[in-house]
């Protein structure tokens, strides 16, 4: 090579290293934080993870100890949907028994898996419950009462109630969506690495509060929205004294005798992510599930009567189900298929890429599932029904 032309060479490489350094020096100080997201990427759907994580204790109910599974196995169209959707685990448990056990090569019964958004229904029963212990005022009380000081003045006026129904016209990435069954946790799933989201999954509310404001022409409009739910742990904390973790076990994972689990937080001292990412086993769930549909133990009730009522939506009419309503971070759906012995309304916690857990407390069931796919929610349940034959 000429001398000219290595001279140029060198200096084009030099050049370039430059503007590396310099680009690198830019996106750490206008985002700090991505090194740390880029290394986390999407959380991991099966345990162990990488990131910052809190333990959530757990407990023993004699009520709710694992009963035996009774052996029977997914119908073949049943187990046809579940591995046409990737599934990971699914589990019946009817009548207090678990009685369909069935799990994806590679998954046991001790495999702890990632909720991703069905934590946000365990966020609205703790809410409730906040209410029924008098550590909230109402459901209708507003953030400025029960979270003063952060966010925008328009913030103040938002209520429990609509960042649990997520009609409280915050946006923090602009894709709400509207159809339950398809429904899917469009902030967790693309995120703008330099936008809010991305600095609200890393630091938390505090890292957005100052731009945080309802608008106007959203307020009351349902627009699916991680941060509602990231504020009502900032709620939850301030209620009950103590970090969200430990008010869960207290209230509601150690009481179903669900085994420890285990939170993702936005960093090593910060909170955990109340929208986002609990890890534990398909039958902790089952525990958790069963605990909220029959309304706590016998004798010592989690909620209520009309409290409990009002989170599972019992008294809504067929018609205000049908097409699938979100309820307080708990959803509500209505089987109604011609010819199928199950039918009726039901309610179900609901995560990013198909995790579920069915509610269904006129039949005493509770159904869970876990998998890398939506599977199809009513003939889930029908085929389930099908399989365990009561």
């Amino acid at each position: 090579m000429p001398p000219l032309t290595r001279i140029l060479s060198r200096r084009l490489v030099a050049a370039l290293c430059l503007l590396c350094l310099l680009g690198a020096g830019g996106i750490a100080i206008a985002a700090p934080y991505l090194p740390r997201l880029l290394l986390e990427g999407y959380p991991a759907a099966i345990w162990p993870a990488y990131g910052s994580f809190a333990v959530v204790p757990g407990g023993t109910s004699e009520a709710l100890l694992p009963p035996a599974v009774s052996g029977l196995q997914p119908s073949p169209t049943l187990k046809a949907l579940f591995e046409d959707s990737n599934g990971r685990a699914l589990m019946a448990v009817h009548k207090g028994r678990v009685v369909l056990a069935h799990y994806a090569d590679g998954i046991t019964s001790e495999t702890r898996l990632n909720s991703y958004s069905m934590v946000k229904s365990l966020i609205g029963a703790l809410t409730m419950k906040a209410v029924a212990d008098g550590r909230l005022r109402s459901l209708d009380q507003p953030l400025r009462e029960a979270l003063p000081g952060v966010g925008q003045p328009s913030l103040s006026e938002v209520t429990i109630r609509e960042l649990l129904e997520m009609r409280s016209g915050i946006e923090v990435e602009a894709h709400g969506f509207t159809a339950v069954s398809g429904d899917k946790d469009v902030e967790a799933t693309k995120m703008n690495l330099f936008g809010a989201m991305a600095r609200l999954h890393t630091g938390g509310v505090a890292a957005i509060a100052s731009e945080l404001k309802s608008l106007p022409e959203l307020r009351r409009t349902y627009s699916y929205q991680n941060v509602n739910t990231a504020l009502l742990g900032m709620v939850l904390e301030r209620a009950y004294r103590r970090p969200l973790e430990q008010a869960l076990a207290a209230e509601i994972w150690a009481p179903a005798g669900a085994a420890p689990a285990m939170w993702r937080r936005y960093g090593e001292e910060l909170d955990v992510s109340a929208y986002c990412c609990l890890y534990a086993r398909p039958l902790d769930w089952a525990k958790v599930g069963a605990y909220i549909m029959h309304n706590g133990t016998a004798g010592k009730p989690f909620l209520p009567e009309a409290l409990w009522r009002e989170l599972l939506g019992l008294d809504l009419a067929d018609r205000d189900v049908a097409d699938g309503r979100y309820g307080l971070h708990i959803r509500q759906d209505l089987l109604d298929r011609p010819g199928e012995t199950l039918s009726g309304p039901f309610s179900f916690f609901m995560g990013s890429r198909g995790q579920i857990t069915y509610l269904l407390p006129e039949q005493d069931l509770v159904v869970v599932r876990f998998g890398d796919g939506f599977q199809k929610l009513h003939s889930t349940l029908y085929e389930t029904w099908r399989s365990i034959g009561p």
